[in-house]
């Protein structure tokens, strides 16, 4: 019968009697340590943008080849926390760039579409599953969904927006852009005014955006799941209680959400702003990856002497999807009427 040989020279009739060994044996222990300080730079240098289980992956067959059996993932990982490295929660290591472009091309590549919420039997069953529990089509129509999310949103904000307008008050995820631009250099306005003008030059808006950079001349609007009617998780014509449902009586559609909106940001580029939308979604999943490139595209036309005027934002094909915008506002964007 073969036998399995240690590093520390060693038989064990087993592989699995063997990785037992490697687990106690001060020479196997030591092995293990020397293994992490030899690769020790170029897995430091993975870490900023990839999982520790991608880099176990790709460590193994070198790790292996050493004699030790299994893939190194505890010895990097209790190395690294006895360097005092911090080490990423799943949501962290999930919202990596890296994961997320795997896991996009594995769904891409075996289903065809990017996300498995687009798949149509998925949305089906999250239809049905949304009737079966809440009596509703989308679980975000639901009264106890509503509820939880006017919570949360008190919690975050400190206001209840679904009832008043923004006081200006800096929300958690707005922070965390502003925390994210500041870590790139970038000297930012936060709560920043601007004129809209008419055809005449008479001012006929003075939206405030969230944050400004003068330099890029940009500026960068923070999307509440809830108050924007993200459309990864709202259909157009889910209904939507915003602080305008109470003075008119009516809440929102979707899809009259992102018109407003649209225009509002149209309006902004149009007195020569460039424009960037964040959404909460991906601040809270860390993905900042949408405005970095943003930010890479303005910073090269910078330095090419060539910075545009009222770059950014791009439609929502959702609002145009065979629809006629027949969507009327008042003067100051505040509510529709259809």
């Amino acid at each position: 019968m073969e036998k399995f040989k240690c590093i520390c020279g060693k038989e064990f009739e087993n592989a699995v009697a063997l990785k037992h060994h490697q687990i106690s044996c001060k020479i196997c222990r030591q092995a293990k340590i020397d293994f992490y300080i030899n690769n020790k730079k170029e897995i430091l240098n993975l870490y900023e943008n990839e999982s520790l289980l991608s880099i176990s992956n790709k460590f193994s067959d070198k790790y292996n080849k050493l004699g030790f059996i299994g893939n190194p993932y505890n010895v990097i990982l209790k190395n690294l926390q006895k360097d005092g490295i911090h080490i990423k929660t799943l949501k962290e290591a999930n919202g990596l760039q890296s994961v997320k472009n795997k896991r996009e091309n594995f769904f891409l590549e075996n289903y065809g579409v990017t996300n498995a919420s687009q798949l149509n039997y998925v949305k089906e069953k999250k239809r049905q599953k949304a009737q079966e529990v809440y009596g509703c089509d989308n679980v975000f129509q639901a009264e106890e969904i509503k509820e939880k999310l006017r919570n949360t949103m008190l919690e975050k904000y400190g206001t209840l927006h679904v009832d008043s307008k923004s006081d200006g008050r800096e929300s958690e995820p707005h922070l965390e852009v502003l925390k994210y631009l500041k870590s790139l250099g970038y000297e930012c306005k936060s709560e920043y005014n601007i004129k809209c003008h008419d055809k005449n030059g008479r001012v006929i808006r003075t939206p405030r955006v969230d944050i400004y950079i003068p330099k890029l001349n940009l500026c960068v609007e923070v999307y509440g799941n809830w108050c924007h009617a993200n459309p990864r998780l709202f259909e157009k014509e889910d209904m939507i209680e915003l602080w305008e449902s109470k003075k008119y009586k009516r809440d929102l559609m979707a899809i009259e959400i992102w018109v407003k909106d649209e225009i509002r940001l149209n309006q902004i580029k149009n007195e020569g702003y460039n424009v960037s939308v964040i959404w909460e979604q991906d601040i809270s999943e860390d993905n900042f990856s949408s405005l970095s490139q943003d930010l890479d595209y303005l910073e090269k036309q910078l330095k090419e002497n060539n910075l545009p005027s009222g770059w950014g934002w791009k439609t929502l094909n959702c609002i145009y999807e065979g629809d006629e915008l027949c969507y009327k506002f008042d003067e100051d964007l505040d509510f529709v009427t259809v």
